[in-house]
């Protein structure tokens, strides 16, 4: 499943801010660290400012 919340501070300064939270279950050969580098990635080719993230275990 899948959760977006948005956060929407007055320090934004009008932009919003989406806060997602995405269970993500790989097989054990994959390195969960090069997934969430490519996602950050993706997020740089969208033009999206990706801040933050990790793996949790």
């Amino acid at each position: 499943m899948i959760k977006f919340k948005d956060i929407k501070q007055p320090s934004d300064k009008g932009k919003k801010i989406i806060r997602l939270i995405a269970p993500v279950e790989v097989p054990i050969e994959l390195d969960p660290f090069e997934l969430m580098d490519e996602f950050i990635e993706f997020c740089k080719e969208k033009g999206w400012l990706c801040s933050g993230g990790g793996v949790q275990f």
